[in-house]
Order: structure tokens, then C-alpha cells, then sequence
């Protein structure tokens, strides 16, 4: 935080139910956070309500204002990781960067696992590389998997991404 002192207004991509949000609003940041997902926004709209929280919170990938700047943006690594295809991720990220004012910071936090280790991590992304090569959807560098086992989103055959929530 004290590298990014000067730094106020802060767009948060991917916010889910706030504890980002929060957080940086703690640290002294004005928070703008979005999320493509209602019950999320619902959520954090409630905490935010019940502990008095200033945080914006808003639907969808973008702030409603598309000609607002933040010093900061913070891309969450489950959003980053919800974007499938390495040429999505860049056009995701050019936009991202628009959002950016002169002098702005873009910070995101990947999740980066080895490929090497017998994890469930490793192991699903080969599971990912396997739909590929058997036609069953698209697999490139950068696609990430949480769990090979699990709920994945059947809303969009070539979402590669499996994001599992054990609840």
C-alpha cells in the first residue's frame, strides 16, 4: 500500500463478494467493483450495507461509466482466469487498460502452478489439453484449471476453465 500511496480511485474486475473490495476501501482507496455475477454483487451490496462500506459495486465486467479513469485496477485472478483464449485475454486486457488513468497501475493476480508436480492443478490441465486434442473444446497456454473433479459451466462449450466451488 505504501507504493501506491498517491494512488486512490481503484476499479476492481471480478470483485465476487467484496473481500477485495473491502480490503483496499480499508487501505484508503476509493473502490469502484464490478462482477458478471448478480447473487455476488448482491452479496457484497449487503455486507456493504450492514458495515457501512462506501464501496460502488456494480454488474457486469465494466463500470457503468465508461469514460471513468482509475489509478488502479485490480483484476481478480478468477476473472483473469474466466477468459478463455490467450486472444481474449489480450483484448480483455487492452480494455482494462483503458480504464487506466495517465500514470495508472494494472495489477492482477494469476494463478501460476508448475506443471511438473502430481497436483490436481497439474493434472487438470492436462484433462483441459485432453478435451482439446479429443475435439471437445479449445485449450491454449495460459488456460488454467482450479479442479478436474466437480461442477464445471456447460453454459458455453468452449469455456476451458473449470472453476469448482466445493458448497
Amino acid at each position: 500500500a505504501a507504493e501506491l500511496s498517491g494512488q486512490k480511485r481503484l476499479l476492481l474486475i471480478g470483485c465476487g463478494a467484496g473481500r477485495e473490495a473491502f480490503a483496499f476501501e480499508k487501505l484508503g482507496f476509493e473502490v469502484t467493483a464490478t462482477d458478471i455475477a448478480a447473487a455476488m454483487v448482491d452479496a457484497a451490496l449487503r455486507v456493504g450495507a450492514r458495515t457501512g462500506s462506501s464501496v460502488q459495486f456494480h454488474l457486469g465486467t465494466w463500470p457503468p461509466d465508461d469514460l471513468a479513469r482509475f489509478d488502479l485496477v485490480y483484476v481478480t485472478a478468477n476473472m483473469v482466469n474466466h477468459v478463455p483464449g490467450a486472444e481474449n485475454r489480450i483484448a480483455f486486457f487492452s480494455e482494462v487498460c483503458r480504464r487506466l488513468s495517465d500514470g495508472g497501475c494494472l495489477c492482477f493476480s494469476p494463478d501460476v502452478f508448475s506443471l511438473t508436480e502430481p497436483t490436481r492443478f497439474a493434472l487438470g490441465s492436462w484433462v483441459l489439453r485432453a478435451r482439446s486434442w479429443l475435439g471437445l473444446g479449445q485449450w491454449e497456454r495460459g488456460d488454467t484449471v482450479r479442479s478436474y473433479l466437480g461442477d464445471h459451466s456447460k453454459a458455453d462449450s468452449t469455456l476451458v476453465y473449470y472453476h469448482y466451488y466445493q458448497s
